[in-house]
């Protein structure tokens, strides 16, 4: 059957700020991502999807609505194309479950790690190291965007204007982290039904970001990617974070994101909770519905 999808990978922009208007160079980005995602979206439900706002027409009689996130504007553009949006969990359930602090909450951090809702608790994390660099990292951001590495002892006028803002706006607060070496980025996928039960859920997935933390790539996770420490520890985030949206009311497509690390003795550490995803991700379809690995034009 064929799916009428909104791809509005700019969705925390929209939760951030309800005003928010896509932009021509956003909406470039997203068309570009739709030539990708096309033929996944054809195997996945076995027929040609029809992407809103970049394919031309209507879509096909029967066509049943989804979307990236359900975010209010995706499901107006749906019901503006004659297609019923999908059950979809409130506004503010997708904004708590998809902002920063809720996974933080969760843990664990990295180590000096810290969620900051006032310039003061960004100053306390990051005082334990004052010459080494940070990640900042503003609540609802996306594929390398709305986030910034600063060296506390050496913070400019531009920066401090930066974390001043994160504070009053776009969903208020920055999430502190220490700038490690990634070594290997993992993610993991489910769905939850309307009643909180694990309806699907996938394999670990290896992920290919830029330096910036753009999303490049995803495959299937081999049996020598990851320890089994490692797989403990990515199943026991997953459960977590599973009943952790559910408890909220959240249902849906979700993934959470986790990497090995190489500490400042050189140990190799496992962060297995980094970001939850309270949506689609590209690495979904690949874990939950076995498809093909595929890489990003950066």
């Amino acid at each position: 059957m064929t799916a009428a999808f909104v791809l509005n990978v700019d969705a925390e922009f929209e939760l951030s700020d309800p005003r928010y208007a896509r932009s021509d160079r956003m909406r470039g980005h997203t068309a570009r991502l739709a030539r990708v995602l096309r033929p996944v979206l054809r195997r996945v439900h076995g027929a040609e999807p029809w992407f809103v706002g970049i394919d031309q027409g209507r879509p096909p009689a029967g066509a049943t609505g989804d979307a990236w996130c359900p975010t209010p504007g995706a499901c107006r553009a749906l019901a503006a194309c004659g297609v019923e949006p999908p059950p979809s969990p409130a506004e503010d359930v997708l904004r708590a479950v998809n902002h920063r602090a809720f996974g933080a909450g969760l843990g664990p951090v990295l180590p000096g790690a810290g969620f900051a809702t006032d310039v003061a608790t960004v100053e306390h994390l990051t005082a334990s190291a004052p010459d080494r660099p940070w990640l900042l990292k503003r609540p609802l951001g996306f594929s390398g965007r709305m986030r910034k590495v600063v060296v506390p002892s050496r913070l400019d006028r531009a920066a401090r204007t930066w974390i001043e803002a994160s504070m009053g706006d776009y969903g208020r607060g920055l999430m502190v982290e220490p700038l490690v070496e990634r070594l290997l980025d993992v993610s993991l996928h489910g769905r939850l039904a309307q009643g909180g039960q694990l309806a699907e859920r996938g394999g670990p997935v290896v992920l290919a970001n830029a330096d910036e933390g753009a999303f490049l790539g995803a495959r299937l996770a081999g049996d020598r990617d990851l320890g089994a420490e490692e797989r403990d520890a990515l199943e026991a985030a997953f459960g977590r974070v599973a009943a952790a949206l559910a408890a909220c009311g959240y249902h849906g497509p979700f993934g959470i994101d986790a990497f090995r690390w190489r500490d400042d003795e050189g140990s190799l550490r496992f962060h297995p909770l980094v970001e939850v995803n309270a949506r689609y991700t590209f690495g979904y379809w690949v874990g939950v519905h076995g498809a093909e690995a595929f890489r990003l034009e950066p």
